[in-house]
């Protein structure tokens, strides 16, 4: 714990890839307060109106000092004040610079709230998306404003896979673009179909897993994936006559198989994909795996099976969740979440799909990363545990997972 008995200042905080900020100052801060209630807006102007220039300057670079110290070990910070029933809301603006001097605006909503007489608590909420696909036609043209939206969320880290040659590409070129955006680059199952058309399928799953490996080269691709099994039949596809005969699941096997060997032999993360097919896939992963990939691969999307979650608890596999969690319907989903071990926990909006209640009711749609906020609120609920302490948890993993630590 902290105790400063200083009033805090309106601040600009400008932050590399890394997640720590440093502060800087500028006379534009309090633009920031654009658009929060009243009372932010008039404590901004009482802290600027009614302070000397210098003395303001130094109460901010004390103040930001405090905030980078208590942000770096995961700390609160509890300020001394004589507004006892005072409770504002900060939006400091942020701006993040990758590896590649791509710099993006991101907003930390900061909420300060009396906890008991005379202290006021300070909090800063950060997520990550651990799959979300950016790179789909339904955020054609809309990225920016979807990775906007996200970061205004506190969503600082987005993890973006590819599910072809294609969208990998995608992927990879996006994710050069923002700031704490990374891609993961593969071939999903269900577009073994596209192989399996063009015949010669030997010669093709090398061809395709030789275009994925020449993208793991680049810095801000650091997974392999979305890859794996499905078995599930498909109403709605842009392949004709999909069947879910045997070589078609066997043809999955080898490129899985292969997409595996690039994981280890790159050293990348895994994210994998299964459904309807527990027992094949399982028995793909015990004769391929390798301890290299423990603490680096991720059930997506995890299916409700006590054999999946042996087996991640096993091999240090995590888990992801999704707002299918939130649905009525979804009664065995949550019984199962709560048997996953909050270590193994990372969670995911699969955007644009699987939109979380109560939007899906509200027929909004396409879900996005900022959505990531609800099903923490409703997991929060149904673990019984707070809110604060299960995104500390779960940004930990999700952070290890993609070795972004």
């Amino acid at each position: 714990m902290v105790v400063f008995p200083c009033m805090p200042d309106l601040i600009g905080i400008k932050a590399d890839s890394a997640p720590y900020p440093m502060i800087t100052i500028g006379r534009n801060a309090d633009a920031n307060t654009r658009g929060t209630n009243n009372n932010s807006q008039k404590f901004g102007w009482i802290l600027k109106n009614g302070l000397g220039d210098f003395l303001s300057k130094i109460r901010i670079i004390v103040f930001g000092i405090i905030l980078v110290v208590t942000h770096i070990f995961d700390t609160n910070i509890f300020l001394l004040q004589i507004f006892n029933q005072a409770v504002f809301e900060i939006k400091s603006s942020v701006i993040s610079t990758d590896e590649y001097g791509h710099s993006n605006s991101v907003t930390y909503n900061i909420q300060i709230s009396k906890i008991k007489d005379k202290i006021l608590y300070f909090n800063i909420d950060i997520m990550f998306d651990t799959h979300c696909h950016l790179n789909f036609k339904d955020f054609k043209e809309k990225v920016e404003m979807v990775v906007k939206n996200a970061q205004e969320a506190g969503i600082e880290w987005i993890l973006m896979p590819g599910t072809d040659c294609e969208t990998s590409v995608k992927a990879a070129k996006i994710a050069q673009r923002f700031a704490g955006v990374y891609a993961a680059v593969g071939i999903h199952p269900h577009h073994v179909r596209q192989i399996q058309k063009e015949g010669d399928v030997i010669s093709k799953v090398k061809w395709e897993t030789m275009k994925i490996r020449k993208l793991l080269n680049d810095k801000k691709v650091v997974a392999v994936g979305e890859v794996g099994l499905d078995k599930h039949h498909y109403q709605k596809t842009k392949y004709d006559y999909y069947q879910v005969d045997e070589e078609f699941v066997e043809l999955q096997k080898k490129l899985l198989i292969e997409q595996i060997r690039l994981a280890i032999e790159h050293d990348k993360s895994l994210v994998l994909h299964n459904r309807e097919a527990v027992d094949e896939f399982l028995k793909v992963l015990e004769e391929n795996w390798d301890r290299k990939l423990e603490g680096k691969t991720v059930f997506h999307c995890c299916e409700p099976n006590e054999k999946l979650l042996e087996f991640a608890i096993k091999h240090k596999i995590y888990i992801g969740v999704d707002g299918d969690v939130t649905y009525l319907s979804a009664v065995k989903k949550q019984e199962f979440v709560k048997k996953i071990p909050l270590k193994l926990l990372v969670l995911e909006t699969d955007s644009p799909f699987l939109v979380p209640e109560p939007l899906k009711s509200e027929r909004i749609f396409p879900n996005q990363p900022a959505n990531l906020k609800i099903i923490s609120k409703f997991l929060s609920r149904l673990l019984k545990i707070e809110e604060e302490q299960l995104d500390k948890e779960v940004v930990e993993n999700s952070r290890k997972l993609f070795s972004l630590t």
